[in-house]
This record gives C-alpha cells, structure tokens and sequence, in this order.
C-alpha cells in the first residue's frame, strides 16, 4: 500500500511538473506574440515605415525621436544628439523629447516647455482641457 501511495505521490509531481512547464511555456509564447503584434517583421516595409535591423517595420516619423521604438536602437543610429533632429523636440531645460509630445497636454520636458505658448491640442475622453491650456 505505502509503494502504490508513493506512485501516485510521484505522478502528482510529475503532473504538477508538466503543468507549470506548460504554464511557463504559455506565458512566454504570449510575451512573444505581443513582441509580433507590436513589431511586424516582413521582408520590406511600406514606402512610410523604417526597416529596423531587427526586421521589424515601425512608422517613418519615429526614427530618430530619441525613443528606441525598434527594440534594438536602430531607429536611433547615426541621428543627432543635440536635439535638431526633424522628430525632436529641444526642452529649455536641456532635454529632447520626441516632437509628437510637443504640444499634447502633458509635461513630458519636466519644466513645461514642451507645452508652453501651445494654443490647441486635442485632450482624449479622460480628459479635459484646462483654463490654462494644459
């Protein structure tokens, strides 16, 4: 009886075993899928999208923003690093942030440049636009 009860404690064990592989192997497989969807891989990308080195297409105006948007740093690669890239935005306090956060209604610079003497921008369903633009 002691030996049929350790059999079954074994394939227990082995089940768990099996099913936590299986579990880890699911949320990986996800992960990636995700990392897919996000990134396109094809073999040439559309007449508005940058190739990464990588393989995957991103959208042309997200090169050289100073946000790796490739995963592998090369839509950042040979652009400039003082912020007079076209995608660039030159904060007064020093910093560069993409362009498309210029004038969105957040605080990206940290010192409110990127907002400043901005006129319109459109707020999503969260939000609501403020008597001071921001």
């Amino acid at each position: 009886r002691k030996k049929n009860m350790a059999s079954n404690l074994v394939l227990v064990l082995m089940l768990a075993s099996a099913v936590l592989a299986f579990s880890e192997a699911a949320s990986a497989s996800k992960k990636l899928l995700h990392h897919l969807k996000q990134h396109k891989r094809q073999a040439a990308c559309g007449d508005t999208e940058f190739q990464c080195k990588n393989g995957a297409c991103i959208q042309y105006e997200w090169t050289c923003d100073t946000d790796d948007d490739c995963g592998d740093g090369s839509d950042e690669a040979g652009c400039p690093t003082d912020c007079s890239g076209n995608h660039q935005f030159h904060c007064a306090n020093g910093g560069c942030q993409p362009s498309e956060y210029h004038c969105d209604g957040d605080n990206d610079c940290g010192d409110g440049s990127d907002e400043a003497d901005c006129t319109t921008f459109e707020c999503d369903g969260a939000e609501v636009k403020c008597s001071n633009n921001i």
